[in-house]
């Protein structure tokens, strides 16, 4: 009997032993799946970051163009008078009107709110339209009224931002 309790004894050691041995273990295993898991996801950021590096580099030659495009805040001056100049060709009556200016933090690309009304017949006013479209100028509409008026002749208002560097 003394033998039989000797190896129950053993026996049970051995099987907390293990009972231990095996939550450590999978606590260990744990670890290393998250581990697994944080080394994944870095690897998948520094891959991003050099596709990010990569693009950069190809982008940033076409800057001083996109710079270029984008009239610069000194040219806003002679908005009224490119604008005068598109209204008159399509005989359109216009009147321009330009307010405040904001910025983006950290961003060159400013925006001047504008209002513009003009008045004539619906087609001077779509060819007008269009002449603001192709300007070197890009306006950003918000907010668009038309109103008919005696005759044929229509009145349209718009406010926007131009946008400058």
């Amino acid at each position: 009997m003394i033998i039989l309790g000797i190896n129950l004894g053993i026996l049970l050691v051995l099987l907390m032993g293990l009972f231990f041995l095996g939550s450590d273990i999978g606590s260990r295993a744990e670890k290393i799946s998250r581990f697994r898991q944080e080394v994944n996801s870095r690897v998948a950021l520094n891959e991003s970051l050099a596709l990010l590096n990569r693009d950069y580099e190809q982008a940033k030659k076409y800057l001083p163009e996109l710079e270029n495009a984008f009239p610069t805040r000194d040219e806003l001056v002679n908005l009224s008078r490119d604008l005068g100049i598109i209204a008159n060709q399509n005989k359109v009556n216009l009147s321009t009107s330009l307010g405040s200016e904001t910025r983006e933090p950290n961003s060159k690309l400013s925006r001047v709110s504008v209002s513009l009304n003009a008045q004539g017949t619906l087609d001077n006013i779509v060819k007008f339209l269009n002449g603001l479209k192709t300007s070197r100028y890009f306006v950003k509409i918000d907010g668009f009224d038309l109103t008919r008026q005696a005759n044929e002749n229509f009145k349209i208002s718009l406010t926007g931002v131009v946008l400058s560097f």
